[in-house]
């Protein structure tokens, strides 16, 4: 028998019923992090263990009144050879200027990005943030059709001039203002952002070098 071993890592606020949930682990396998924990570039973070790569949390429980739940989420940048991944959850532009303020711009530079917060045109992916993570292959999780127009279609025209062309695939975005927002497809879209909208679980492999990225569309 295996005994598997969970290492929760959580902001320091965060709902009641989540703090019921967390009950359930060991507290030594629990680390809450609070305001400011973050780990410099050169040092990658001890005790969160990924086989053979590295991780830094980049930002976690950023204090902001606009948007406060997700301006907390937890940012994370896993490192494997030459591979870079950023995990920014429900992060808003709030956090990623906490991040870029912290980091240079050369440092942040990745290969792949899950876009923040579902893509949103109002809270996140700003100038700065893109500018300095420059993604070749961002990744967007959001619903086909939903009230909050995610993803919009100026935040993947920003992430475009820094992605590298991909074999043809399908990408929708969505412009105007809510609650009537306009959503398109695109069928023959060639830039490598990927969205769960249409193309389902979005699988991203490396062994270190390079890395290659596989759709699984829904049925």
């Amino acid at each position: 028998m295996v005994d598997h071993i969970y290492r929760v890592v959580d902001p320091e606020d965060c709902r009641q019923s989540f703090q019921e949930w967390l009950s359930v682990f060991f507290s030594n396998n629990v680390t809450v992090l609070q305001s400011g924990a973050h780990d410099p570039a050169g040092q990658p973070n001890q005790r969160m263990k990924c086989g053979g790569a590295l991780v830094w949390i980049l930002t976690a429980t950023v204090e902001e009144n606009s948007s406060r739940k997700t301006a907390m989420s937890i940012v994370l940048m896993i490192r494997y050879g030459d591979f870079e991944a950023v995990l920014t959850g429900d992060a808003t532009r709030d956090t990623e200027n906490v991040i870029v303020g912290r980091h240079l711009s050369d440092w942040l530079d990745v290969d792949v990005l899950k876009i923040c917060h579902h893509g949103s045109l109002a809270t996140s992916t700003g100038v700065a943030w893109f500018g300095a993570v420059k993604p070749r292959a961002p990744v967007v999780s959001a619903a086909y059709i939903n009230r909050f127009g995610h993803p919009r279609k100026e935040v993947i025209e920003r992430l475009d001039d820094h992605t590298v062309e991909t074999d043809p695939h399908m990408m929708r975005t969505a412009t105007g203002s809510q609650p009537d927002y306009t959503f398109e497809n695109v069928e023959d879209y060639r830039e490598a952002i990927y969205s769960t909208v249409v193309s389902g679980n979005i699988i991203v492999t490396s062994r270190g070098s390079g890395y290659s990225i596989t759709t699984q569309p829904h049925e």
